[in-house]
Formats: C-alpha cells, sequence, structure tokens
C-alpha cells in the first residue's frame, strides 16, 4: 500500500482519484499538525506552502520517497536534502501561472490610476476627482524582472496595452522573449527605463534582496514597483524610504518579507501603496489545476514514468 499524507487543501475531486486508485491509502491533516503527526509510514507528502518540508521533518519520514508541491514556489521544500535521500521533489509550476499574472496587472491598474484612493473617497461621499488623477499604460514600459511562466503572460497582456516591454532572465531562450513580445535587457536597464517594474523570480541565493537600496538607485524616477513573487526578494525598509522621497511612486505587494505582514509596517500607512495577502494563487482554478497536477505526478511516480516539474533536476 502506498500511502500518501496530504497536508493541506487540496481539491476534492483530486483527493478522490486518488482514494479511488488502488494500492494508494490517503491521510489529510492540517499543516500545524505535521511536527506532531506520525510521518513515518508515509511514501509521499502532498503539500502547499504551509508545510515546509525541513531537514527535520525529512529525517522523520523514515518511508518518505516522494514530495510534490501544489505550488509554483518551492522554497518551503529542502531540495538538497531530499536529493541527498533520494526523495523525488516536485512542484507545479503551470497551476497559478495565469492566476498571478492577472493579479500582477490589478496590481499595476490599481497603482496607475488609484483605484484604491477613489473607492475609499466615493464610499466616503467624496467626488473630488481632483486628487485621483492617474497615468496610462498606453506607450509605457513595462519592465520584468523573471521572464518565465508568469512573467511571459504578463508581457503577453502588456502587448495588449500597446506597452513597450523590457525583460531580463539569462536562464530563458531568446524564442521565448519573441514568444512574449518582450525585448531582453540587463537589469539595471530594466529599472533605469521602466515606468513599471514587476518581479516574476523565485526565491534564491541570487534573489534574496535584489530590490535593495542600491537598485532601486537605478529605478527610473517616478516608477511604479509591483512584487507577486516572494516577499524576500525585495528589501521593505528600502523600498519605503524611496517611497517617501517620491523616488518610487507607488508599489503594489501580494508578498512580504514576513507573512502575515506585521501591523506595524511602514506600508500600511502609506497612501500609494497597494497591499494584498499572498492571493496570486487564490483561485478556483489555480486551486484545483494544482491539486489535480499533483496527483498526475503521484500516478505517473506509481506508474515508472518520468514525473514531470522534478526539483532535484533543477
Amino acid at each position: 500500500m502506498f500511502k500518501i499524507l496530504i497536508t493541506d487543501r487540496f481539491a476534492v475531486s483530486a483527493v478522490e482519484r486518488l482514494r479511488t486508485t488502488e494500492g494508494i491509502d490517503v491521510t489529510q491533516i492540517e499543516p500545524s499538525e505535521i511536527h506532531i503527526f506520525d510521518v513515518s509510514p508515509f511514501d509521499a507528502f502532498l503539500i502547499r506552502s504551509r508545510t515546509i518540508v525541513d531537514e527535520k521533518l525529512i529525517n522523520k519520514a523514515k518511508s518518505l520517497k516522494l514530495v510534490i508541491t501544489s505550488t509554483s514556489g518551492f522554497d518551503h521544500i529542502n531540495v538538497a536534502y531530499c536529493k541527498s535521500k533520494k526523495i523525488l521533489a516536485c512542484y507545479t509550476p503551470e497551476a497559478n501561472a495565469q492566476s498571478a499574472a492577472e493579479l500582477a496587472w490589478g496590481l499595476v491598474l490599481a497603482c496607475s490610476r488609484k483605484l484604491i484612493s477613489a473607492n475609499e473617497m466615493i464610499k466616503n461621499a467624496n467626488w473630488d476627482r481632483h486628487h485621483v488623477v492617474g497615468h496610462e499604460l498606453y506607450k509605457k514600459t513595462l519592465g520584468i524582472i523573471g521572464l518565465g511562466r508568469v512573467g511571459q503572460r504578463v508581457a503577453k497582456i502588456a502587448n495588449a496595452f500597446n506597452m513597450h516591454v523590457l525583460a531580463n532572465d539569462p536562464y530563458v531562450g531568446d524564442e521565448a522573449f519573441s514568444l512574449a513580445g518582450a525585448h531582453r535587457a540587463g537589469w539595471e536597464e530594466v529599472l533605469r527605463s521602466s515606468d513599471i517594474v514587476t518581479l516574476h523570480v523565485p526565491l534564491t541565493k541570487e534573489t534574496k534582496g535584489f530590490i535593495n537600496s542600491s537598485t532601486l538607485d537605478c529605478l527610473n524616477h517616478g516608477a511604479i514597483l509591483i512584487n507577486t513573487s516572494r516577499g524576500q526578494v525585495m528589501n521593505e525598509q528600502a523600498v519605503v524610504e524611496f517611497l517617501k522621497s517620491g523616488r518610487v511612486s507607488a508599489v503594489g505587494l501580494d508578498v512580504f518579507e514576513k507573512e502575515p505582514l506585521p501591523k506595524t509596517s511602514a506600508l500600511i500607512e502609506l497612501p500609494n501603496v497597494v497591499l494584498t495577502p499572498h492571493i496570486g494563487a487564490n483561485t478556483i482554478e489555480a486551486f484545483e489545476r494544482g491539486s489535480h497536477a499533483a496527483v498526475d505526478k503521484v500516478l505517473a511516480f506509481l506508474q515508472g514514468k518520468s514525473v514531470e516539474d522534478n526539483l532535484c533536476q533543477r
């Protein structure tokens, strides 16, 4: 019997696919229970980002062979340690790409047209429209850091607004740039030349703290900054300082250095900041897609087939 531990919400229809497959036994718990639960008998973990698969947990899971996160991010998994233990670790990068791209554009529009302030004004019976004068996107330059699955979708939407798109991603080939309608540029040129900069990178040693005082100093004066990737890619204190000085005109954030965002965060008090609580993947479609993609990987593993999106091969 192949024992699977699901440690978070999964689509009912996806879980049912596992439960009705001969030779599979499924147990489902809450993420908070993982460290008090006996994980030793389980062959596979199906998780989301609230479950931290670290060295300590892996050592407890004596029978573990497979870890699949139903998310596009994977910084909650110690992939190197999984690899050393011959445990296959996978993710589902396609699952929420469209949802994340659409949210990025929601933040862009909210910032460029001051939609949050406008909403608050009218609810307070204030019709003074002169306080919410925004900018068109037409003919502006969008800068994308990270032209992966999400970044490419963001670029294609920018083309519909008739924007000029610059992008930086040393790991993506020229064909992907061409298909996305993006022009390849160094990150300094992207920051210096763009009216709006949006981040779509994983959290790695290379990207951690990428947006800081030094990189922000390269940013086009008055640019809008969007982050729907990972909070630790950005130094929030540096961003606050540049917002207060006017060097950055507005910021739209779905992710934060510490989550939930502390009530004392200076970001909360600033009027030119739009905040959402890490909802890039929080759509019905992405949830269903990610759940079923994870199940597909489990079944491929059991059938001895090659399992896509293998993190141990990155």
